[in-house]
């Protein structure tokens, strides 16, 4: 990644996550400026997307496992068996 000015990092920080693993972002100051690395793949970094886009999506993803869970709960019962008390529990138990 080429340089920016403090601006653009504060700007990138603040509002843009790595690309490839939406891990927060951090500024390292060089000579020339700051240079942006993910705080998980470091320099490696290959891009950015916006925090609001990942939080969409996220929020997104969410919806579908919610979904996907009771689409499963209703085609294969057995997968998510009703929950017992304790006592139940305990008599199954022979207590």
């Amino acid at each position: 990644m080429r340089p920016v000015s403090y601006h653009e990092a504060d700007e990138l920080v603040e509002n843009y996550v790595c690309s490839a693993c939406w891990g927060p972002l951090s500024a390292h100051p060089t000579g020339d400026g700051v240079e942006i690395h993910c705080g998980e793949c470091g320099a490696a970094t290959p891009g950015f997307v916006s925090r609001h886009y990942t939080e969409k999506q996220k929020a997104s993803s969410l919806a579908q496992y919610y979904l996907a869970r009771q689409a499963l709960r209703e085609a294969i019962p057995w997968l998510f068996p009703a929950k017992k008390t304790p006592d139940q529990l305990l008599k199954e138990l022979g207590y």
